[in-house]
Order: structure tokens, then sequence, then C-alpha cells
């Protein structure tokens, strides 16, 4: 850093935040290099400066003169850093997921990106009037939900830092639109709940729930031996095991989500046959 005195409280005091590596506004003012050369930046210091009084921009300070009178370059204990290393930046296709647990009940749209193979990386996303500020993300991944609204086309662009804290350029994302309203939520029951035997019948209730009115559709796979339309389909498995029972709903906005469900399916022992008269 440069002082000009210390008589107990130091004021006007700067430094290079670049060949520090510092930055803490606490123990000085960090300027950049080019900052540091600008005569501007000096102008409350209680000398008289002029650009002669200047090596390469820097200010000389009496401690660079020896006994003869030869004026030291600054530069012989400063180095001047390395040029930035670019840095690769690149966005991914933003996604959403309106079926699972954590997301469906709002609009939300999950960002990602690359930048120069780092885990993480600070950040900062506008869209449309939303602004997150720089932020970090250890995996490079954020999701934006409390600032949306249903049915909107969204705008936005984002920029990073890498581990040299120099910012990319601004990268326009590609445009995304939020649902009209939330997705349907698939859900289902059977009857009989146990017990569940080969060839017996079992009966499967639709419980999902729509946001709209209108035609809605329905969709079972029972394993990989049938599947059905229903709402409410009667089916019985031909064999034993765990079976895999899937529902997918579609509203009718044709918004769709599906549900899997597993049944045990048992094969009687031969106590269990009942017995028929002849």
């Amino acid at each position: 850093g440069l002082v000009g005195s210390n008589p107990g409280t130091v004021t006007n005091s700067f430094y290079n935040k670049i060949v520090s590596g510092q930055s803490d506004t606490g123990k000085g003012i960090p300027l950049s290099i080019e900052e540091m050369k600008d005569i501007n930046n000096y102008s409350d210091w209680d000398i008289s400066l002029s650009q002669e009084y200047f090596n390469n921009g820097y200010p000389y300070l009496s401690w660079q003169t020896d006994d003869g009178g030869t004026i030291w370059m600054i530069s012989e204990f400063l180095e001047e850093p390395e040029d930035p290393t670019e840095f690769e930046f690149s966005l991914k296709e933003p996604i959403s997921d309106y079926c699972s647990e954590d997301h469906k009940d709002r609009p939300h749209i999950r960002i990602s990106w690359d930048v120069s193979n780092q885990q993480g990386s600070y950040y900062q996303i506008q869209i449309n009037d939303y602004n997150s500020g720089k932020a970090y993300s250890e995996v490079n991944t954020v999701i934006i939900e409390d600032d949306l609204e249903w049915g909107i086309t969204y705008d936005w662009q984002m920029r990073v830092w890498d581990q040299e804290d120099q910012s990319s350029d601004w990268v326009s994302g590609e445009s995304f639109t939020t649902p009209n309203h939330k997705y349907p939520v698939p859900d289902f029951s059977w009857d009989p709940e146990e017990e569940i035997f080969v060839d017996t019948e079992i009966n499967f209730t639709d419980e999902s729930t729509f946001n709209t009115e209108g035609d809605h559709h329905w969709y079972w796979q029972f394993g990989e031996e049938d599947s059905s339309p229903d709402q409410d389909p009667v089916f019985h498995f031909s064999s034993d095991g765990n079976k895999e029972v899937t529902l997918k709903v579609t509203d009718a906005s044709n918004y769709s989500c599906l549900i899997t469900k597993e049944i045990q399916v048992e094969r009687r022992s031969p106590t269990q046959w009942e017995e028929t008269s002849p």
C-alpha cells in the first residue's frame, strides 16, 4: 500500500489489489493497476502532485530516492501480473420439472452452466425484472422460483466469475415460458391391499388431482403384462412377484405426470387351493 503519513488514523491509503491478491477496504482502498496509475485517484493527498512526479503512472515516494538523488523505479518493487487467462463459459438449456414433489406448486426454472471445468463459481442472473446479484453455486446450478409467475415468457441473461475473479461477458439464454397452471398430481389406490394372489381381481381407483376442467386422460401400465385407458380399471396378474403399476394422467392443457407404485403378488400354496364339487 501507499501511505503518506500515519499520525494515528490512516486515511487515503491505497494498495494494488491485483498484485496483492487482497480486497479489504478495512485496511485501505483497493485499486486496480490502472487505477493506481491514475493521478486523479490521489487528489485527497496533502501534497502537490503533477504527472512529472509519477513513475509510469505510479507516484514517487520519499523512500524511493537514495542519497545521490537517484530515483528508484517503482517497477523494481511491483511485479506486473500476467494477463488474465481466458476462461470458457457456456449455458445449458434451462429445464423445469413440474411433476416433482419439491417444485410442483410454483413456477420455476433450473439454470445450469459450465465454467472451464470449475465445480463451483460466482454468477449473476437477470430474468426480466429479477436480478440475483452476485451469488455463489457449488454445483454450477441454481433454481429460480420465488420471482416467477404462471403463464409468462421470460428473457434472461447471465454472467459468471472464474477463480481469478475475472467476469465473463453477459450471455443471453434461450427464452422460456412458464406453464399456465399447475400440472396434474397423479395418485391411486387398489383393493384388496393385501393377500393379492395370481389371478386375484384388483380394483384400481384413480385419486389424481387436476387443476383444469375438461377432458382428462388416464393411462395405466401393469408391469409388462397389460395396459388400460380406463379411469378405474380392474386387473389381475398372471404371475407372482413384485409388480410395478404406473398411472399417467393428462389434463385438458396436455400437461402430464405419472406415478409408479409396487404391488406384491403371491402364488397360492397347495393348502390355499379352494375345493370345488365335481
